[in-house]
């Protein structure tokens, strides 16, 4: 992302994750388990896809982009692993 301005508000995102990973609604079908934190961003809704790996203590961030795009990425991506 080259546009300063949305740098605040993957930030915010990101400290919401670190102080409550649990607080974003977890999805179902091919993406049970994971969750996806929203926001918006002049008018666009983009998503944080990622799953809480509680043995290792970390977040894994699956995919972050546009709504469709970002859970699409994800889907791919859960099952590539």
């Amino acid at each position: 992302m080259d546009d300063e301005e949305f740098l605040p508000t993957i930030f915010a995102v990101l400290m919401a994750l670190r102080v409550d990973p649990y607080q974003f609604p977890l999805k179902n079908r091919q993406l049970a388990g994971a969750r996806a934190a929203a926001l918006t961003y002049r008018a666009k809704s983009w998503r944080l896809v990622y799953d809480v790996d509680e043995y290792a203590g970390e977040i894994v961030v699956w995919a972050f982009g546009d709504h469709d795009k970002a859970y699409s990425s994800a889907t791919r991506r859960r099952k590539e692993r």
